[in-house]
């Protein structure tokens, strides 16, 4: 039976690869850092929309594509940045919900209601007020997520292990947590 000689193989590794076992940890450490400073400031906001909706019960069935346009072209006349229109509900409980992707203060809001009233003919008092929509992760959301990575970094190190040698296990264990702590770094500085 031929046997792998393990000790002077991970020699030859470190030896071989002395630099970019540095800079990895240099990295490493570095991405720690990053994580202890900015990491656990607040939870994680998703960059969010706003919207409003008009009440148009029954009339919803009519052409929506031709409002879809009007409203797409009142909202992104105040630089709105127009992303869509839902439809939701049945009957006189019937809404279109529109969405744009880009802040527009409080009087241009009202401008817009304006707008949008006359060019579908309906009453001001069916369109509601503009809501921003802000989804937020939470701190323990995004450190389980985290954890359950660095779940997977520990199983593939113990199969690189076991199956080869202690310097793949160290590289697999390496380019994981680098993953990681740059999934979280990133996260963390940019607030998604």
């Amino acid at each position: 039976m031929l046997r792998r000689d393990f000790t002077k193989s991970n020699k030859d590794y470190f030896k071989k690869n002395r630099i970019a076992l540095i800079s990895i940890a240099v990295f490493l450490v570095l991405g720690i850092v990053i994580f202890a400073i900015f990491g656990m400031n607040g939870n994680f906001e998703i960059k969010g929309y706003n919207e409003f909706s008009i009440t148009v019960g029954e009339k919803a069935t009519e052409d929506i594509a031709k409002h879809q346009q009007e409203i797409g072209k009142i909202v992104n006349s105040f630089d709105g940045k127009f992303d869509n229109v839902s439809i939701y509900g049945e009957g006189d409980d019937t809404k279109y919900v529109v969405r744009y992707m880009k802040d527009v203060k409080g009087g241009k809001q009202l401008e817009i209601n304006k707008l949008v009233a006359e060019k579908l003919n309906i009453d001001e008092t069916m369109i509601s007020q503009h809501t921003e929509v802000s989804p937020v992760v939470k701190n323990t959301d995004y450190i389980f997520t985290a954890a359950a990575i660095l779940l997977i970094v520990v199983l593939a190190t113990i199969f690189a292990y076991v199956r080869y040698n202690g310097a793949s296990a160290l590289s697999v264990m390496i380019v994981c947590l680098l993953g990681t702590l740059g999934f979280v770094s990133v996260g963390a500085i940019l607030r998604l």
